[in-house]
């Protein structure tokens, strides 16, 4: 989401993703959930830019709810292959788990990924 405003520039990257770090902070559980609506809504919307649904998957793992990760995973096997990497990253980062896909894996993988994560999510009573 943020990308796109920073066209590439790391240290602004940086600034911008520090800024909404800090309004996930402040966020109380209504505005949490409201940013957490807003951000699957950009992931699954084909029609918007890949760059820009991918950092819909970055502010996902940064608003740190570990009951999106179901969400993410259901996704999984209709993501461009180029999601996988960010998405696997990111569910290690919410879940501490380790299930992925991974940067170059393909559809089986992403699809034995996901089997995995709904068994996890499952035993966790995510």
């Amino acid at each position: 989401m943020f990308e796109v405003a920073g066209a590439g520039d790391e240290q602004l990257n940086a600034i911008i993703w520090k800024q909404v770090d800090v309004r996930i902070a402040r966020a109380d559980a209504d505005r949490k959930a409201d940013y957490l609506s807003r951000a699957m809504a950009v992931l699954k919307a084909e029609s918007v830019d890949e760059s820009i649904r991918v950092q819909s998957i970055l502010l996902i793992g940064r608003i740190g709810e570990k009951s999106a990760a179901r969400d993410v995973v259901e996704l999984l096997p209709s993501m461009p292959a180029s999601f996988f990497g960010p998405t696997g990253r990111m569910l290690k980062e919410l879940t501490g788990q380790d299930f992925g896909p991974m940067t170059g894996d393909g559809l089986a993988a992403a699809i034995v990924a996901a089997r995995k994560w709904r068994m996890w999510l499952e035993s966790q009573g995510l």
